[in-house]
């Protein structure tokens, strides 16, 4: 009950924290916002509010894009394109900030999200894949079977990390449509730091593989089916004695 009440109240607080204000979003490129006001962007306040503007203005052009040409990339684009532009020099304009300023906002993310959402669910799966990839390993070999087991090992490493950083890009781009409350996640799939940083994904997953590798084989037994079949003999007997 604990557990599902913290669960319960993590997605309370990611949807009020990161996801779409849907009080904001039409699909003719209509803008909404607080009275005008000059941002300061030393401000964490301010910057959030930046991203957030930035955040919007992305998803107007994408919805008005889709009401016309959903699906038809060539038609599709330019109409995005020209919402977004326009929506950028009103908040260019509304809160003196630099289109430049405005365009790096569009990496902006709330960090703790992204790592609650997407990296720790991958660090979970990797780990018990490579655990699960290494106990069927030292099951199937006998014990003077060691160096194979390591060169096996060490070379699903890597492949396990690979299959873990993919599942994350794809469940980024996933919670990505959750947060912004729109299947069509368009241009914003370059934004998932899964995608946008895949090699830092990739070597994160490769460490938790390898560092699950090295853990569960210091202690799982190699216990092949000679091994397993000599056990439950010897334990056959003492029972029999």
């Amino acid at each position: 009950m604990t557990r599902c009440a913290t669960a319960t109240s993590l997605l309370i607080l990611v949807c009020s924290t990161a996801c779409m204000d849907e009080s904001r979003v039409n699909t003719d490129c209509r803008w909404s916002d607080s009275p005008p006001r000059q941002l300061d962007l030393t401000r964490a306040d301010d910057r959030d509010h930046l991203r957030v503007d930035v955040k919007v203005a992305g998803e107007l052009g994408v919805r008005k894009a889709d009401v016309r040409y959903r699906g038809v990339a060539s038609l599709n684009a330019p109409i995005r394109t020209a919402c977004i532009n326009a929506l950028y020099d009103s908040i260019a304009l509304r809160h003196g900030v630099s289109l430049t300023q405005i365009r790096a906002a569009q990496g902006d993310r709330i960090w703790w999200v992204d790592a609650m959402t997407v990296f720790v669910p991958m660090a979970v799966l990797v780990a018990l894949g490579m655990g699960w990839v290494v106990r069927r390993i030292c099951t199937s070999f006998e014990p003077e079977d060691r160096v194979i087991v390591t060169l096996a090992i060490v070379a699903l490493v890597p492949v396990v990390a690979l299959v873990g950083a993919g599942i994350a890009q794809f469940w980024g781009m996933t919670v990505e449509s959750m947060l912004l409350r729109n299947g069509h996640v368009s241009f914003r799939a370059f934004q998932v730091p899964a995608i946008a940083h895949e090699r830092l994904t990739f070597l994160g997953a490769l460490a938790v593989s390898g560092v699950t590798a090295f853990v569960r084989r210091r202690v799982t037994p190699l216990t092949g089916p000679r091994e397993r079949f000599a056990r439950r003999r010897s334990s056959a007997i003492r029972t029999m004695s």
